[in-house]
């Protein structure tokens, strides 16, 4: 009862697994809500979120797979409510430059070149996603749209791996149902790579436990990933400058300084200018394969209005929440 709170909900309960229970904040410092309370649901199968949707147990369900999303989309008791651009989640492959055969360029460009990006769009998302080039934060304004969309090319990458004496190498892919969409992206890649002549394989760990003990993750050699709506710059700067853990072994303090200098910089086409170049390193260089931009596929049922998405529209916000 005396948990203290900055926010438009105060919590009054909370059960490990299960979920939480809010209750109007009168004094909070901005918009006091329309609801008089709030019961947020773990419910980790999209599928039962959906179901719970339809069934009226619950008024909105949060990122549900592309599959349990066209299920819903003639159902007159629901609505879709997907996020937009630049608010879509880029799902990644992370290539572990601190061990062989990914410390060698041309093994990541055979990686890259090694992806049917227009596939994955197609087969995992039913179209509904955008086509990715190795780099996050599609949509924002300093993501560097000049730089050319890599190409699916298994020839030039059978090629490449020849030249870097990588042919037939051995690559497990460690992944899981971190959010709708990894574990079926991951299955197409190894596809791809066995192409190109890898011996490619996916490891799927449970809900919950790709991150859970991150160490063990920043050392895969392969991992899957996905990345948060974040302009261009600020993910670098979170996630990769400075060698951390999370950047697989990218190390390259001169492109952390031209990341530093154009965020920096007052001056809009100079910052445009030193931003392009830093990603076009990372475009030319990187480890991570980055093929496919999704939307968080939300639902709500019919008569709930006004709620918004924050943090990135990464989650919901329910402050503005109405029930017809």
């Amino acid at each position: 009862e005396s948990m203290p709170s900055c926010g438009p909900f105060r919590l009054t309960g909370f059960t490990a697994g299960q979920g939480s229970a809010f209750e109007r904040y009168d004094d909070h410092y901005g918009h006091v809500p329309h609801l008089d309370g709030l019961e947020l649901r773990s419910i980790a199968d999209s599928t039962a979120r959906a179901g719970a949707l339809t069934g009226g147990a619950v008024d909105f369900a949060h990122d549900l797979s592309p599959v349990t999303a066209r299920t819903l989309a003639d159902d007159a008791k629901v609505e879709l409510a997907p996020t937009k651009s630049p608010y879509l989640v880029g799902l990644s492959f992370q290539l572990n430059m601190s061990a062989e055969p990914f410390d060698d360029p041309r093994v990541r460009e055979a990686f890259k070149l090694a992806v049917d990006r227009e596939a994955m769009v197609n087969t995992v998302f039913y179209g509904n996603a955008e086509i990715g080039n190795d780099l996050p934060s599609l949509g924002f304004p300093d993501y560097a749209d000049g730089i050319p969309q890599r190409a699916h090319d298994p020839e030039r990458a059978r090629a490449l791996l020849k030249a870097a004496g990588a042919d037939g190498v051995k690559a497990q892919l460690t992944t899981g149902p971190e959010t709708p969409g990894m574990v079926e992206m991951a299955t197409l890649f190894v596809e791809d790579l066995k192409k190109i002549g890898v011996r490619a394989s996916v490891r799927e760990l449970p809900p919950g436990q790709l991150y859970a003990d991150f160490p063990a993750y920043s050392a895969l050699p392969v991992a899957g990933s996905y990345q948060m709506p974040v302009p261009a710059l600020s993910t670098y700067q979170m996630n990769t400058a400075g060698g951390s853990p999370s950047a697989f072994g990218w190390k390259k303090p001169e492109t952390d300084a031209l990341v530093a200098e154009a965020r920096a910089e007052r001056d809009p086409e100079r910052a445009r200018e030193l931003g392009t170049r830093a990603q076009r390193t990372r475009w030319d260089e990187g480890n991570q394969v980055v093929p496919v931009f999704k939307p968080n596929l939300n639902a709500r049922a019919k008569g709930v209005d006004g709620i918004s998405d924050d943090l990135f529209e990464q989650f919901p916000g329910f402050s503005r929440a109405s029930l017809a």
